[in-house]
């Protein structure tokens, strides 16, 4: 009797083996939908010297991530902003709280990165990258820049 009972649940194991196997899902790991991922940032090189900014991009996309590698190649410190330019009158103040951005206390040789992605309150305003260390603005150290939809 024993023997017979062991051949029933062997039958029986074996049969809900081969059904479960039929009936199971695919073994296959789900496949992965990419995410969306930001973009990658786009690279500006800024050259600072006494008393010129040189870029090689002055015009740029609202909403496109860039990152400003800003290099100081001059004699003495400087800064780079992006504000609009000075006009007769208007403070270094006002020009602080209307700035997009600053790289401040650029010493010589160094080199500072910036992230930024305009927004599009930027566009229609005039900008430019501008270095407002004492003299510095009055001297030219400035370019004009675009922002663009």
């Amino acid at each position: 009797m024993k023997g017979l009972a062991r051949v029933l649940l062997f039958a029986v194991m074996l049969s809900l083996g081969v059904l479960l196997t039929a009936c199971g899902g695919s073994t296959a790991s789900p496949t992965a939908t990419p995410s969306a991922t930001s973009p990658a940032p786009m690279t500006v090189s800024v050259t600072l010297t006494d008393f010129k900014i040189a870029s090689d991009q002055t015009q740029f996309k609202v909403g496109v991530p860039y990152h400003f590698v800003v290099i100081n190649k001059g004699a003495t410190e400087h800064e780079l902003m992006i504000a609009p330019p000075m006009t007769v009158g208007m403070t270094l103040e006002q020009i602080d709280d209307a700035q997009l951005f600053e790289a401040p206390d650029i010493e010589v040789g160094q080199t500072k990165t910036v992230d930024y992605s305009f927004k599009a309150s930027a566009l229609n305003d005039k900008w430019e990258f501008a270095c407002h260390e004492p003299g510095h603005y009055e001297a030219g150290m400035k370019l004009p820049v675009t922002i663009v939809a």
